[in-house]
């Protein structure tokens, strides 16, 4: 039926008449049509007038080019005040350093180089849905006794407590992000804004229904994967990340669900309050703060600190569902809302298009789904335990965790780590998350030039074949202070120079993260 009635058409772009830069208007498209022309006569006959008059007119039109780019980066960024990767992801295209994603002609598997298109799909999808559950496979199983567990909630989740109605579906399209990019079905979130009104009563009849019984639409669990090359070898199907495309509708419904679950779990307190990740008026920045005050106030009382940066190998890929619905129920969600969750999870399916070749359709067994609404929030709570399995003071944002400790003596700061990490590697196993011992670190912070004994180490799961070597020490953490300041002096030059950025720091609020990563210490 969509494509009976929104078949899609090609369209050949043509610089003259299609606005291919974001800043071109159809003035300036007029202007260059002028030009060309003004272009064309003074070749064809050039004479003195002819070609002043071109002269004029193009110097005209390339001044106001400049000004409509200016003019254009300056309204994005001061739009964007507020949100830190929109800001980067602005600069970068002011420096014309977006990425441009080169078709995938072949690759390669098990040293058998793949050329069919449909084959480079299967295999794509083969990898991506097998690699978490490869990584939980391989994780060693706990001998230690478990601690007991969190007591119950005493609040009680209803996720249909009241239907559906308009202005919710409406509130939650009205937020889907302005992309024509379409889902599996076709279906763009442009399209879905502009025919939402006709379409309103049926939709909300198929959400009330499925938060009523507790289940979810089979077309809603089908994701669309595109895999992007990241770097690397281009044959190399690790080098690659998948980017899932879900139901549109199926988002709305999330979103629907999410908001009341959040509401659910903030009014409440459910949530840690050392998670930064995915939360309303929460970034970055609050957790480096709080870290950079304890180190301080360390070194202020003449104690030494040690932090250690964890990074989790596919965390949100690997969440175990038995593990995740429990812990669901714990917080109070039971039910026919635990029913409902539990239905989301499972028979999940995706398969992998390359160049409008898809794969066959393969289970997702574990993780929460990758481009969901809900996937964020699932996993906050999948850790939001973390922080009570040991007395390190814990640092989240969504998987990236630090730990940090402070104590007068190096000996006991060593050992009081080892003891209390060896916890949380045994939380992680517990909990099917795997540590990367190669990009698991710590930086210890001294207040004296006291040099790190041989015993002086940090050690996953008191392992000495995983054992971590500092990140960095003082000096060299200077030199790449050094280094990070001169980058951005760069990057500062030349934006001053191409966007007139001193007028748009002017007009943009001073916490605002452009003058942060401009003015970064």
């Amino acid at each position: 039926m969509h494509n009976l009635h929104f078949s899609p058409k090609t369209v050949k772009f043509n610089v003259n008449f299609h606005k291919m830069e974001k800043w071109m208007t159809q003035g300036l498209l007029t202007s260059r049509i002028t030009k060309n022309k003004l272009s064309a006569l003074a070749s064809k006959k050039p004479t003195a007038l002819n070609k002043q008059n071109f002269t004029i007119f193009r110097n005209l039109y390339n001044n106001l080019i400049r000004a409509a780019k200016k003019l254009h980066f300056s309204r994005a960024l001061l739009a964007n005040t507020k949100n830190l990767k929109k800001t980067w992801g602005i600069l970068n295209e002011a420096l014309n350093k977006t990425k441009i994603h080169s078709p995938i002609h072949s690759l390669l598997s098990n040293n058998v180089l793949l050329t069919s298109p449909t084959e480079i799909a299967n295999c794509f999808n083969t990898y991506f849905t097998t690699i978490a559950e490869n990584i939980a496979t391989n994780i060693h199983p706990v001998t230690d006794p478990e601690p007991p567990s969190s007591p119950p909630s005493p609040f009680t989740f209803e996720i249909h407590s009241s239907p559906v109605t308009d202005d919710e579906i409406l509130s939650c399209v009205k937020s889907l992000e302005n992309k024509k990019t379409p889902d599996m079905t076709g279906l763009s979130s442009c399209l879905l804004k502009k025919v939402i009104p006709e379409i309103l009563t049926p939709l909300k009849h198929i959400f009330n229904q499925s938060l009523a019984t507790g289940t979810l639409p089979n077309k809603f669990k089908i994701a669309k994967v595109i895999p992007i090359f990241k770097s690397g070898d281009a044959l190399d199907p690790s080098n690659y990340r998948p980017i899932s495309l879900l139901s549109t509708f199926s988002k709305i419904l999330e979103k629907i669900v999410h908001n009341r679950l959040f509401t659910y779990l903030d009014t409440n307190s459910l949530l840690s309050t050392q998670q930064f990740g995915f939360r309303p008026k929460h970034s970055t920045t609050h957790p480096m703060t709080l870290l950079l005050n304890q180190v301080t106030n360390s070194l202020n009382n003449k104690k030494h600190s040690l932090i250690i940066f964890c990074d989790l190998k596919k965390a949100f890929d690997t969440c175990n569902h038995s593990i995740l619905l429990k812990k669901l129920s714990n917080l109070g969600i039971t039910g026919n809302s635990l029913k409902w969750f539990t239905n989301y999870l499972l028979n999940r399916k995706q398969f992998v298009s390359i160049e409008n070749f898809e794969s066959t359709l393969l289970s997702i067994l574990t993780g929460v789904p990758q481009g969901s609404i809900l996937g964020p929030l699932l996993f906050l709570i999948y850790i939001n335990d973390l922080p009570l399995h040991s007395k390190l003071l814990s640092y989240l944002f969504a998987d990236d965790t630090a730990l940090s400790n402070s104590s007068n003596s190096l000996d006991d700061l060593f050992t009081t780590a080892n003891t209390e990490f060896h916890k949380l590697c045994t939380y992680f196993r517990r909990n099917k998350l795997s540590l990367h011992p190669d990009k698991t670190k710590f930086l210890l912070i001294t207040h004296t030039n006291t040099a790190l004994q041989p015993h002086h180490k940090l050690f996953i799961n008191n392992n000495n074949s995983s054992e971590n070597q500092p990140q960095t020490s003082l000096n060299s953490l200077g030199s790449q202070i050094l280094t990070l300041c001169l980058q951005l002096n760069t990057l500062v030059f030349t934006l001053t120079k191409t966007l007139h950025l001193n007028t748009i720091l002017a007009k943009s609020p001073k916490n605002s993260h452009l003058h942060s990563i401009l003015f970064a210490k």
